[in-house]
């Protein structure tokens, strides 16, 4: 979950910012260029900052499932379920 929150804002980058140095500073102009390329840096900066809001909670929850297997694993009684399979 950690990489998918990283990568993606990098593939979004890296795409602004191939497109951005496509055209050019002669097509787009100085002005545009530098916004176009201001741009890109903030809208990644947001874009990692929704995928951290949305990652965050969904960590924590996964962890505190996997903290809790083992304590409702233990909590199976061996009479109660051990020797009902045993028994048939």
């Amino acid at each position: 979950m950690l990489s998918v929150t990283l990568i993606l804002p990098v593939v979004f980058f890296v795409g602004t910012m191939m497109e951005t140095m496509s055209y050019g500073k002669a097509i787009l102009g100085d002005d545009r260029y530098n916004a176009r390329i201001s741009d890109s840096y903030i809208y990644t900066l947001v874009l990692f900052g929704f995928a951290l809001m949305i990652v965050t909670p969904v960590i924590f929850f996964v962890k505190k499932m996997i903290n809790n297997y083992p304590q409702s694993i233990n909590s199976l009684s061996e009479t109660r379920y051990g020797k009902s399979v045993k028994g048939q």
